[in-house]
């Protein structure tokens, strides 16, 4: 268990040096959300809300590392990739354990077909649902509304973000086409001899195969939640905040800012150029149980967020 500790360490700091590499720096006026990756000293206190108690100490590299070894972990003991990528994530941070159910069977490119998309993104993708899909009341049968429209759209780009990361990592999505890159082969799991050929491969006891894709499949869902900002008010029933991290580059002071309004975050990217005032009236103190959150996002691109969010206008793209 040791070796492959060392091995789940190695490959996420292998990554994080790769991702550090690749930050620009931003040049432009006013503020704009900072590059996926940065991490600051409040990334702990903003997530901790929903990380589960035994692990709420750990640092948001630490966080990113537990979530690749409990992905690659559940596979190795429990198999369903799509499964074991939701359990992870499940173990680290509160969430639903019916979640966990829904995800049995969107394994093996479907039901073992293998022809579908891999699970370890299915099951990555079901957990950004539950923090960012759109609920039941956001849908109609009888009339459509473009809020019910955008609310779709904006959960859908989060789901890109995930999706993104399995292009620029294996150039696919495909369960098919992963499995040939690991094994040289595809196996069609339904099949009884070709499933125990798929696991003398390797399949759950090599940390290099299926292991490490449901471990990356984790690790990456749990950095697009550390980079949305997602922040528990203290108060049990009070409900999620959602915020972002902004930089102001006149002097690169960075400060952590409210995204008032349903589904408002989601109109807010990596980059965006946004505009900011202070929540706290004059004295520019945090508001209510917003503690530690002194400001609030009123424009994105030069637009205001809430005639975005009115549908008034289209957020320019940068």
């Amino acid at each position: 268990m040791d070796k492959k500790k060392e091995f789940f360490q190695d490959v996420t700091r292998r990554d994080f040096c790769r991702k550090a590499a690749l930050t620009a720096a931003l040049t432009l006026g006013g503020f704009a959300i900072l590059p996926k990756g940065i991490s600051s000293g409040e990334s702990e206190l903003t997530i901790k809300g929903k990380v589960r108690e035994k692990y709420q100490g750990l640092s948001r590299q630490d966080l990113l590392i537990k979530a690749y070894e409990q992905g690659a972990c559940y596979t190795q003991n429990s198999g369903s990739c799509s499964q074991s990528a939701v359990a992870a994530l499940h173990e680290i941070l509160v969430i639903d354990d019916v979640v966990v159910k829904v995800a049995t069977s969107s394994c093996g490119g479907q039901a073992g077909m293998v022809m579908g998309t891999c699970g370890g993104l299915i099951g990555g993708t079901i957990a950004l649902d539950y923090f960012f899909g759109r609920p039941p009341e956001g849908m109609s049968n009888d009339a459509s509304k473009k809020a019910d429209i955008n609310a779709l759209r904006s959960a859908m780009g989060q789901a890109k973000l995930l999706y993104d990361k399995y292009i620029e990592e294996y150039g696919t999505v495909l369960c098919l086409a992963i499995q040939q890159q690991l094994f040289g082969r595809h196996f069609y799991l339904r099949d009884p001899d070709e499933y125990k050929k798929f696991r003398a491969a390797g399949s759950a006891t090599d940390p290099t195969k299926c292991m490490h894709i449901v471990g990356n499949a984790a690790r990456w869902t749990m950095e697009i939640l550390l980079d949305k900002r997602v922040v528990e008010q203290r108060k049990p029933t009070s409900g999620l905040i959602k915020c972002v991290r902004v930089q102001l580059i006149k002097n690169n002071v960075q400060v952590t800012a409210h995204v008032p309004g349903d589904g408002a975050i989601e109109h807010i990217n990596e980059h965006d150029e946004v505009i900011i005032a202070k929540v706290g009236g004059a004295q520019g103190g945090p508001k209510g149980t917003m503690v530690g959150v002194r400001y609030k996002v009123v424009s994105v691109n030069g637009v205001a967020l809430s005639e975005i969010l009115a549908g008034k206008k289209q957020k320019p793209a940068r």
